[in-house]
């Protein structure tokens, strides 16, 4: 890199230096045409110096010209013929002389770097050849390099975490395979790790080893696990099949783990956004320009989205209403045989690196009936009848209430936490 950055330089310099001499040596003779040839006795160190300087006689600020500081030096110097030059005269002589020595000096650098060897000036272009590859490409460049055949290295480079299926596409265009070719490879090799990654973080030492990436997983996928197992196998689907920085079929497995999907689910889930993420990727590569146009502009809306959609409006807990006190708690509004029904809100589940995806976190809109559950327990009844008497289910999984208001301060909702349980007929 600092070899191609060197040569660049040079070649460069190579350009533009000869450019400057020229200019500076039409410089140089213009203003000797205008200003005529500098005197010799300009140009002599010797005599720079007018002789009275280094007399004895008085000093030049007594004399009234230069004129006569010239006639009254001592005989022992020689007198000029020549007038002495102007002030100007001087300065445009002195001026020149740099000038020239200036003009030299780069024409002569000019020369040595406008030819350089053509074994260096080869190893240049190839260096920056290389040097503007993508990444994608320079590993491209890698695995071939072992004698790996195309497909090899498209199901290779499929197979990556990060890059995966999304970065492999643009490359097999790059590499002139054709799409037909391109895709099937890509979607088989990004699939490739996805079996043994699911049966691997059953293991508790992997899961240890892998935490860290447990954790940003479980960040990504967190709002995966609401609503029906088909809604969770859609969810992870299209998380996976949008091609965004921080999604992608590695971190689709991790978080299918995390919330307690079966593998086949799993697996059929992350192969339908990894077909959806392929064909995305094939149509914007074969798009061009206008593809990456698009993919700019898309990017851009999503990440305002991001931006604005992480922007809460605070609160004032002063002016909530209405506010309650110890002076007016309802005790034991909802008895046992008449339950109170509320309307479902928010149903997210809290999912952990330890936690098996079956804790939800639960808020639900009461209209203010019930404005104080803090400390008190809540039961959960499961909807629909027993087996074997047709009656409602008597079966109940109890919480401690989390939030005397819930999310907000209205007075109107409430969250719990629970945990989710299986209900059968014992019968």
């Amino acid at each position: 890199r600092i070899w191609t950055e060197s040569y660049e330089t040079m070649v460069k310099l190579a350009l533009i230096l000869p450019a400057i001499a020229l200019a500076l040596a039409l410089t140089s003779e213009s203003a000797t045409a205008f200003v005529g040839p500098a005197p010799r006795a300009v140009l002599s160190r010797a005599s720079r110096v007018p002789p009275v300087l280094r007399s004895s006689g008085s000093p030049p600020f007594l004399s009234g010209s230069s004129s006569a500081l010239a006639l009254s030096a001592s005989s022992s110097a020689p007198v000029s013929s020549t007038p002495a030059p102007s002030a100007s005269a001087t300065f445009a002589s002195r001026f020149l002389f740099l000038v020239k020595r200036t003009c030299f000096a780069l024409f002569f650098v000019a020369l040595l770097s406008s030819s350089p060897s053509p074994a260096l000036a080869s190893q240049g272009a190839a260096a920056a050849a290389f040097e503007h590859l993508h990444t994608g490409q320079k590993v491209a460049r890698y695995f071939q390099s072992f004698g790996l055949s195309d497909f090899a290295v498209l199901a290779l480079i499929s197979a990556l975490p990060v890059v995966e299926l999304r970065g492999a596409v643009p490359v097999g265009v790059w590499m002139g395979v054709p799409i037909q070719y391109v895709l099937p490879i890509c979607v088989l090799g990004n699939m490739a790790p996805i079996v043994p990654l699911l049966l691997l973080l059953r293991n508790k030492s992997v899961r240890a080893l892998m935490d860290p990436i447990l954790r940003r997983a479980e960040s990504k996928s967190a709002s995966l696990g609401v609503g029906t197992p088909r809604k969770r196998w859609a969810s992870l689907a299209a998380f996976v099949g949008i091609p965004l920085p921080g999604t992608g079929a590695w971190t689709g497995a991790m978080g299918a783990f995390l919330l307690g999907m079966p593998t086949a689910a799993a697996l059929s889930s992350i192969f339908a956004g990894v077909v959806s993420a392929g064909c995305i990727v094939s149509a914007l590569t074969l798009a061009g320009r206008t593809g990456g146009l698009a993919v700019l502009a898309f990017l851009a809306v999503f990440a305002a989205n991001e931006f604005t959609k992480g922007a809460e409006r605070k609160q004032d807990f002063l002016e909530a209403e209405p506010y309650w006190d110890q002076t007016n708690v309802p005790v034991n509004t909802a008895k046992p045989k008449a339950p109170h029904t509320g309307k479902v809100v928010s149903n997210r589940r809290i999912v952990g690196p330890k936690a098996t995806g079956e804790t939800c976190h639960i808020v639900i809109d009461h209209d203010g009936a019930l404005p104080y559950w803090e400390g008190q327990s809540f039961g959960v009844v499961p909807p629909g009848t027993r087996e074997k008497d047709g009656k409602p289910h008597s079966v109940r999984l109890y919480s401690i209430a989390a939030s005397r208001y819930g999310d907000d301060m209205s007075g109107k909702t409430t969250s719990l936490c629970v945990r989710r349980a299986t209900y059968w007929c014992p019968e």
